[in-house]
């Protein structure tokens, strides 16, 4: 009998080798898609809870644009609601217009390229059309490809570039409309950058043309109006500011012209350049030779007067004793507009004045009779004989003619002039809407940093009005602490140098609520002096985006680890338990044939205490994994603590009280009863290690908690388990000297220990069958002053048993029949063999899966039952079930596996498996279970 079991025992030692270069290989073997594929499933309700925050529309579609999951974003920007989407194509959303784009990006993101900011439109729930950023990618969700992506609602984004585009198209109306030339040059060549059509008419050239010269190439080249001093005037007024000055320029062909010009730097299409706008003053500078001259001849001859000012290209009318006594064809072509010279001879000036100016007439009047002086240009207002009012410029000046004082009046229509003006002053109104309905806030500041301006959207940013910000400086902006300004006094130096800066900056506004925002600086002028266009925008939003994004992946990767350790768990567990079956069964098998009293008796039962205490910790591994349950039973979780305390009583230090908080009326919950006790145990021992050989409390308490719901589970761990409803809790709480904050993220991992000796699997495995439960746990800890534990299982309204141990049947019972055995494992096919020949049976092994259905299908008419092991090579042990069920309808089969039976398969009973077997199991557990199934109909 020894013999036997000592060759049994160099078997095993045989196998550990093989065995181990297994476990490696299953290491190895594991794959990262399959552990990105777990994480996304078991972070799905994770996911939707931080979905369902986000301010963007998330949403999951598969390869035919079918939604299969939509966040309640939709909801604000559309009027659907997630469930009223789920399972309807993404084209019944969209115009039918833009359908062809979506199927292009929908086939882009299955062939792996992202999509970002692809600007579309959808329908809303009123079939109106939305304006939508959509954002996408592809992920591998299990065997499948997915499309993830989020919808922007970007109506607002819209109507600003609308309004923009509608400003730059007035500006560019404006730029266009008016009738002095405007040219745009480059700071630093001279050359003409962009030209308004008022220049291709005065100087005769076209856009084209123009945009080929520099500064200077369209004077006259006479001696004060050479291209070289057109430099020093350009260069002059980047160094001192704008410049105004008549100019003698040139027209194509060579004829000269008289402009008044002015020049200014401005920023154009973000760059700094130079404005030139020239206005064709040659009628002007010829009148006033003119009126020169007329003046003087009227002096000296009144027919030489006449012959110069009927050619005069000024109206001019001579005014004596109240009468118009002369008129020029150019009054007569400004005001009569096909009146003859007799129409206006005998009337009164008056009769052509505008009743607003006749005050201002009259006082001129006066002025030059009483004075004997002239008066020099004022703006009136006439009426033309057809009725429309102009506007004129009016020079007096008291003369002879034919002998009596008169009047002379010189005028000029400005009525083209003065609506230019009104367009210019309309342009720079253009300017000042541009500036205030920015989206930007902008700040112009000079070179010590004082804002001099700023436009509506920094008041709306910051709360303060424009008169408090005026004056000041950015750091009545800054947040404290959070900028440094050292940096941003640096950025405006160099700003102030041409070198355009960018930096994030932690405003604060009037309200004291901090946030970031994006800062653009750039050189300018402000009323001829060098100023910083400081041009900023809230991103608070994609801050909080950015954030969002974080958390979601640090979840995703802390979910993956869990799932990656836990698959290793549950692996090293399964065939662990392969081996513990041997050493169990046949110690077992030992003790049954040692007589008692021998020596050797209490050796046989150590080993099996040492193997049972092997597969307790092969369950916690597969506690850890988090998809075990075993043997669920109501319970009363008072008698459990109960129980367990009075086993750790003895083996706590004698300084250690347990001090018991117990609630008399308690739900039951359904739990494994061993799971429970390991938690118990775990957490109980970790306090007393907390504790040390101080004198010290271990407090247990226990109740009820209140209806626990996604919110108030915030502080728990394995919060996607929460499902509304009161839940039973348990409390382990010491008086220990607790656990730094930095590791309580920690404490749950396999093999993190903070102990010399520590194994790293306690709280592992607690936080798995916590979960295996759909339990939450929470730890709450502070240093030198104790931990506590709460563990939340959900109530139940069953009636609760005693415990969750199994009673074997003790009669004696002799089988019959032949048994089918097949396992992989040649210890266990061994182990079964003596076993099952012990009490009885004939039995026929099987090595694998194939070999199996070949032994039962010659033997099918003696096998009363097989014992089939759920992992085997070739075909696994549902294969197996499915064929011989086939051959021999009803057969009676038990199902093995050193997994759970939850991990194994869901309602195995339904394949025809009677009952499952965990291993390890001992002898007896074996033969009860046979005899169970066999006895099930009598036989």
């Amino acid at each position: 009998m020894i013999k036997k079991e000592s060759e049994d025992i160099i078997e095993l030692k045989k196998e550990v080798p093989r065995l181990k270069k297994e476990l490696d290989s299953i290491k190895k073997d594991i794959s990262k898609q399959k552990i990105v594929e777990n994480s996304l499933k078991d972070s799905e309700a994770k996911l939707r809870s931080i979905t369902d925050s986000s301010i963007d529309t998330i949403f999951i579609v598969n390869k035919k644009g079918i939604f299969e999951f939509i966040s309640k974003g939709i909801t604000d920007s559309s009027g659907f609601l997630p469930e009223e989407l789920v399972g309807r194509p993404f084209s019944d959303f969209v115009p039918k217009k833009e359908i062809p784009k979506y199927l292009k990006i929908l086939k882009d993101v299955f062939t792996g390229k992202k999509i970002k900011n692809f600007e579309t439109y959808v329908f809303d729930k009123e079939k109106n059309m939305i304006p939508v950023e959509i954002t996408g990618q592809m992920f591998k969700r299990g065997k499948k490809f997915i499309g993830v992506g989020s919808i922007r609602d970007i109506r607002d984004r819209i109507d600003s570039k609308e309004k923009l585009r509608n400003s730059e198209e007035n500006y560019r109306n404006i730029f266009n409309i008016t009738n002095e030339a405007i040219f745009i040059y480059d700071k630093e060549t001279r050359s003409i950058i962009d030209v308004n059509v008022a220049a291709e008419n005065i100087y005769g050239y076209s856009k084209e043309e123009l945009k080929t010269m520099q500064a200077g190439t369209l004077s006259s080249g006479d001696d004060l109006f050479t291209e070289d001093t057109a430099k020093k005037l350009f260069e002059k007024t980047i160094k001192s500011g704008p410049q105004k000055f008549n100019w003698l320029a040139k027209r194509r062909g060579g004829s000269k012209f008289w402009t008044e010009v002015e020049l200014r730097t401005v920023v154009f299409n973000g760059s700094e350049t130079v404005m030139s706008i020239v206005r064709d003053i040659n009628e002007q500078k010829s009148a006033e030779f003119q009126k020169e001259a007329a003046i003087e001849s009227l002096k000296d001859s009144e027919e030489r007067y006449k012959t110069l000012i009927e050619h005069f290209m000024d109206g001019v009318i001579v005014h004596a004793e109240n009468k118009i006594v002369y008129v020029n064809p150019a009054s007569i072509k400004i005001v009569g507009r096909g009146q003859k010279k007799d129409f206006f001879l005998g009337r009164n000036i008056s009769d052509f004045v505008h009743p607003d100016s006749l005050k201002d007439m009259w006082k001129r009047v006066k002025q030059v009779y009483d004075k004997k002086s002239n008066v020099g240009l004022i703006e009136e207002k006439f009426i033309r004989t057809d009725g429309k009012i102009i506007n004129v410029e009016v020079m007096s000046s008291m003369i002879n003619f034919m002998g009596k004082p008169a009047s002379l009046v010189v005028f000029k229509d400005i009525t083209e002039r003065k609506a230019s003006e009104i367009k210019l002053e309309h342009s720079e109104e253009s300017y000042k809407d541009l500036f205030n309905n920015a989206i930007d806030s902008i700040y112009i500041q000079d070179e010590n940093g004082i804002f001099l301006d700023v436009n509506q959207g920094a008041v709306d940013m910051y709360g303060y009005t424009k008169k408090f910000l005026i004056g000041k400086t950015p750091e009545i902006l800054s947040a404290p602490g959070k900028n440094d300004m050292e940096m941003v006094k640096n950025c405006l130096e160099k700003a102030l140098k041409g070198e355009s800066q960018q930096f994030e900056f932690w405003g604060k506004r009037k309200t004291g609520e901090i946030f970031p925002k994006i800062v653009r600086l750039s050189r300018g002028k402000f009323f001829g002096k060098n100023v910083i266009y400081a041009f900023s925008l809230d991103i608070s939003e994609r801050k909080r985006a950015e954030e969002e994004r974080f958390i979601i992946e640090a979840q995703i990767r802390h979910t993956q680890k869990l799932e990656s350790l836990g698959i290793l768990a549950g692996g090293i567990a399964h065939d662990f338990n392969n081996l513990l079956t041997g050493i169990l069964g046949n110690a077992g098998l030992a003790r049954m044939e040692t007589p008692l009293g021998n020596p050797v008796l209490n050796s046989i039962k150590n080993i099996e205490t040492t193997a049972i205490r092997a597969a307790d910790l092969c369950n916690q591994l597969l506690a850890y994994s988090g998809k075990g349950k075993f043997l669920i039973l109501p319970i009363n979780i008072n008698n459990v603590i109960k129980e367990m305390t009075k086993l750790l009583e003895a083996s706590l230090p004698k300084k250690i009280r347990i001090k018991y908080e117990l609630s008399k009326e308690l739900p039951v919950i359904e739990v494994d009863v061993s799971q429970i006790r390991q938690i118990i145990m775990n957490l109980i021992l970790n306090a007393s290690d907390s504790i040390g050989n101080k004198e010290g409390i271990i407090t247990i308490s226990t109740g009820v908690s209140e209806e626990l719901s996604k919110k108030k589970g915030a502080n728990f761990f394995l919060t996607e388990n929460i499902k509304p409803g009161k839940y039973v809790h348990f409390e382990i709480t010491d008086n220990g000297k607790g656990i730094d904050r930095k590791l309580t993220e920690r404490i749950f991992d396999p093999f993190f220990t903070t102990k010399s000796n520590g194994k790293g699997l306690g709280l592992s495995a607690v936080i798995g069958i916590v979960k295996s439960h759909g339990g939450l746990i929470s730890i709450k800890s502070e240093k030198n002053k104790g931990t506590e534990f709460r563990i939340c299982i959900p109530e139940s309204v069953k009636t609760p048993v005693d415990d969750g141990f199994e009673h074997l049947s003790s009669k004696k019972w002799e089988g019959e029949g032949t048994i089918l055995v097949a396992d992989d494992e040649r210890s266990i096919r061994t182990l079964c063999s003596k076993i099952l020949k012990r009490s009885g049976f004939k039995v026929i092994t099987a090595v694998n899966g194939n070999d199996a259905i070949k032994k039962f299908t010659k033997h099918s008419d003696e096998i009363v039952l097989a014992l089939i092991d759920m992992t085997m090579p070739g075909k696994n042990g549902i294969e197996v079930m499915r064929e011989i069920s086939t051959l021999r309808p009803g057969i009676k089969a038990i199902l093995s596996s050193g997994y759970t039976k939850n991990e194994a398969i869901e309602n195995f009973s339904r394949l025809g498996f009677r009952e499952f077997l965990q291993k390890p199991y001992s002898t007896e557990k074996l033969i009860g279970m046979v005899i169970s199934v066999l006895e099930e109909t009598g036989k």
